[in-house]
């Protein structure tokens, strides 16, 4: 018989190739659910990560409203500075992150459950199905040879030898039926070996690398709200290090206005971002060093998407 289950049923060793099939199975098996398990742990985790950040900057912008709303009425004015900038920025806080989930995290969760999770879980149910056609089939050579033996126990009594060759036809009918099948499954699991779930793996590192430039575009816009920082913190370093290499003297950038250190002066000088006062010397010869091209009320270019066009620009040679 064709079926590499079958080949060796004269010689017995049929038996031995189901059991190292089914140990191969069985291997595979166990750590394709461990990958499942892992997988809608990761799914899950990054949802509630996605709601509870959403729900947390929530919460700040409610609490700044509030506060806002106590000032207007303590202080019987339209306008309170601190209490309403505060407020305006919280809430833009909170649209930043609410766009990053619907926008980044959803994105990448619809993904991945398309591409991942669906595929998975189609896998799991090939193989509870592949399953029960092992166990079948260890039950079919079970009766097989015990069909066999009644067989060939009965040689000497023609009309009770001519009923269990009957009966040993239809189990070795039965047994090669439901050997075939669990052949044919078996050589497709064998042959997508060098090449099974690797799409979904190259699904998650995509939809990771999505979900961290995503994510990074949008909290981009947070860094004006640090104090001291208007170019990102990478850029910052970068610079650095660059003018170190081109300079006998290093240049610390934590005093160095090339690197754009802004500065907090006044009366709302722990909340709020007036406006950037430190401008760039003429004389240096950084063309990357930025420099303020136009002085703007804080709520005007406060978490801008093009903040650093607006406010910023490189220096032409």
């Amino acid at each position: 018989m064709a079926s590499w289950l079958m080949k060796n049923v004269k010689d017995g060793s049929l038996m031995k190739n189901v059991k190292d099939g089914s140990r191969r199975f069985n291997r595979y098996n166990e750590r394709l659910e461990e990958l499942s398990r892992a997988m809608t742990q990761y799914t899950e985790a990054t949802q509630a990560y996605a709601q509870a950040t959403s729900q947390l900057m929530h919460s700040f912008s409610a609490f700044f409203e509030s506060q806002m709303q106590d000032a207007e009425e303590a202080a019987d004015s339209s306008d309170p500075p601190g209490a309403k900038i505060l407020a305006q920025s919280a809430l833009r806080v909170e649209e930043i992150h609410q766009s990053m989930r619907e926008n980044v995290f959803d994105v990448a969760q619809s993904l991945q459950y398309r591409t991942v999770v669906q595929p998975l879980q189609e896998l799991r149910t090939n193989n509870a199905n592949l399953s029960q056609q092992l166990r079948a089939l260890k039950q079919k050579i079970s009766d097989f040879d015990s069909a066999q033996r009644n067989a060939d126990a009965q040689k000497k009594s023609p009309p009770d030898y001519e009923k269990a060759q009957q009966k040993l036809q239809l189990a070795t009918s039965s047994l090669t039926a439901v050997a075939e099948s669990v052949d044919s499954e078996m050589n497709v699991l064998e042959a997508r070996r060098h090449s099974a779930l690797k799409n979904e793996l190259l699904t998650v590192v995509a939809s990771q690398l999505f979900i961290h430039s995503c994510a990074n575009d949008h909290l981009q816009q947070l860094v004006p709200l640090l104090p001291g920082v208007a170019r990102p913190l990478v850029l910052l370093l970068a610079e650095a290090s660059r003018r170190r290499r081109n300079q006998s003297q290093p240049t610390n950038p934590l005093t160095s206005d090339v690197m754009g250190i802004i500065s907090y002066a006044g009366e709302g000088s722990r909340a709020v971002l007036d406006q950037p006062v430190h401008s760039h010397r003429d004389s240096l010869m950084d063309v990357a060093a930025v420099h303020p091209i136009a002085i703007a009320p804080f709520k005007d270019i406060h978490f801008a998407e093009k903040m650093a066009a607006s406010t910023y620009a490189r220096r032409q040679q």
